[in-house]
């Protein structure tokens, strides 16, 4: 359903995430490598396995009676052709500086941060903070994306808000700690030091704000259209911008930038980034679902046309 969207993206992330938080305290148990490996390979295995019990879209029937999807056939050169016409869409278009950005900022997070502030120790329990963070972030996200006080357009723009508040927080945070812990190249933060709380804060605060702005971006490919076909490249195409702005900083990192330099690289980027999704926002309409349809046609060549006059 349209006003479920947030919350299972909220679930999605939870699990999603929890492979992370567990392996962050792997660390405390000391185990060996071959252990480790062994133990990844059994829950890779398990995964594998609990995917030959997934229901086809095709049978899945929503709480208002209505279908996921009818089940279609695969065409490959129905699906090049449809491509660039999803894709080339004005409201995705806007989303592609924060499609690269959601994950431009983890080499410095994870990496530059993380691992020059902090003791070892320090950053194991970081780690753990930081994973479920995240997961707190993108359930509570999901239902103020979900709240059926607020229209659509007005939760989307909202929502940037929150998003631009919260990274503000945090860049300004990194920023401070960095002045004061990157001159001396000996100090580090230690789990046990008294100064340690206010850095739990800007981890946790991190995480959080990380999960809102994945959230967000899920949620609005979500509001441009209710076919899963069409979502399906929506999300192959975020992915993928995605990842190229992960190699892209982690090139960079390895360029020798300073730390504080990455601080204020990132936190321009965002309101670059902010700034053009505040334009798709403008194209979000309260419902996909027009003059009370709910049935969910798929993409076919007949059906096009009329899904493109609905979303």
């Amino acid at each position: 359903m349209e006003n479920q969207k947030g919350r299972f993206f909220g679930i999605f992330w939870i699990l999603f995430n929890l492979g992370s938080l567990i392996s962050g305290f792997l660390p405390f148990f000391s185990p060996e490598l071959k252990y480790i490996t062994i133990w990844f390979l059994c829950l890779m295995a398990f995964g594998l396995c609990l995917s030959y019990f997934l229901v086809s879209p095709a049978r899945v029937i929503r709480e208002n009676g209505s279908r996921v999807t009818s089940k279609t056939g695969f065409n490959i050169s129905h699906e090049l052709h449809q491509i660039p016409r999803t894709l080339l869409k004005k409201n995705i278009l806007f989303l592609v500086p924060i499609f690269f950005y959601t994950n431009f900022y983890y080499s410095y997070r994870l990496g530059h941060f993380t691992h020059e502030l902090f003791t070892d120790r320090t950053v194991t329990f970081n780690t753990i903070c930081y994973w479920a963070s995240q997961m707190l972030g993108a359930f509570t996200f999901g239902q103020y994306l979900d709240n059926p006080l607020c229209v659509r357009s007005k939760k989307a723009q909202l929502g940037l808000v929150f998003i631009g508040f919260f990274f503000t927080i945090t860049w300004v945070g990194c920023l401070l700690m960095e002045l004061k812990y990157s001159a001396v190249v000996s100090l580090r933060v230690d789990i046990l030091d008294d100064s340690y709380s206010a850095s739990l804060v800007l981890i946790l605060l991190s995480g959080f704000s990380d999960a809102t702005i994945q959230s967000w971006c899920y949620w609005m490919m979500g509001t441009t259209t209710n076919n899963v076909m069409i979502l399906s490249r929506h999300a192959g195409f975020y992915k993928a911008i995605q990842s190229a702005g992960t190699a892209v900083a982690w090139y960079a990192s390895l360029l020798g930038i300073s730390s504080i330099t990455w601080v204020v690289v990132v936190w321009v980027l965002l309101y670059v980034a902010l700034g053009f999704a505040y334009f798709a926002t403008r194209g979000v309409t309260n419902t996909n679902c027009h003059l009370g349809m709910t049935r969910h046609f798929n993409d076919s060549p007949e059906n096009t046309l009329y899904n493109s006059q609905l979303t």
